[in-house]
């Protein structure tokens, strides 16, 4: 379970971005997925198997596709599954309904970044970052910027991540997992350190949101707001769940 304004959970996950609920968990021998039709499927020829999951999936993207960054990935041919998937859920239909009411979609992505800039949530975040600044933890203006900061930190260990590739035509299936142990993040001591850093300014996070009440107050000024603009666009906001109804 997520629970981020729990102090044990904290304790243990701090935001949740270097270790999670389950990161460290391994699939026991016996659970691991089995695809009920993969005996069928090992009873196919190799070209009968390119055929199988050609229908089932759509043909592959050529080269040609796969270099062109204008290329519609939508365009594809998603085969059965895909078409399953479209009966299922028409997302024709949903991108039509967002595109029909992009305006009332943009006013309500605007209305939380409203929430932000209001003077109230302004005030709450200096007296947040005041209190990170008391315990050690400078720098940090809004609380997002806390958890922001290690997801930065994260990015860049993937970006940097780096190491000699295996030569993958003739590369055994021992060296290939070797080479991916070798270029994960998460088993460097950076990647260590900064879940270790991360937990310590989580809890510092988690007393400082208790002390200024942060959740609360917050919400109680988001609520306000949102009060607001159901008033102010009343109609429009009914019009549009009655069109969601006929889609979703």
């Amino acid at each position: 379970e997520w629970e981020p304004d729990e102090r044990e959970w904290v304790e243990k996950y701090g935001y949740g971005i270097f270790v999670w609920p389950g990161s460290e968990e391994t699939v026991e021998e016996g659970e691991e997925f089995t695809d009920p039709n993969q005996a069928y499927i090992d009873s196919l020829s190799e070209s009968e198997q390119q055929a199988y999951f050609e229908v089932l999936s759509g043909p592959s993207p050529t080269e040609e596709q796969m270099n062109d960054p204008e290329f519609d990935w939508n365009s594809m041919d998603m085969g059965c599954q895909g078409k399953a998937s479209e009966e299922i859920f028409d997302s024709n239909a949903l991108d039509e309904l967002y595109e029909q009411y992009e305006p009332l979609m943009e006013k309500m992505n605007g209305l939380y970044e409203e929430v932000e800039s209001l003077d109230s949530v302004v005030e709450l975040d200096a007296k947040w970052s005041t209190c990170m600044e008391d315990a050690g933890f400078p720098g940090f203006e809004v609380q997002t910027d806390a958890q922001e900061s290690f997801s930065n930190i994260q990015s860049e260990l993937y970006e940097n991540a780096s190491g000699e590739e295996p030569d993958w035509e003739n590369a055994t299936e021992e060296e290939i997992n070797a080479y991916y142990e070798s270029t994960d993040p998460a088993n460097s001591q950076e990647w260590k350190d900064a879940a270790a850093d991360e937990i310590t300014t989580a809890l510092a996070d988690l007393d400082c949101r208790e002390e200024t009440d942060y959740s609360n107050a917050k919400l109680t000024a988001q609520f306000e707001l949102e009060e607001q603009f159901i008033e102010d666009n009343e109609a429009e906001l009914e019009a549009f769940r009655a069109a969601a109804e006929q889609v979703m």
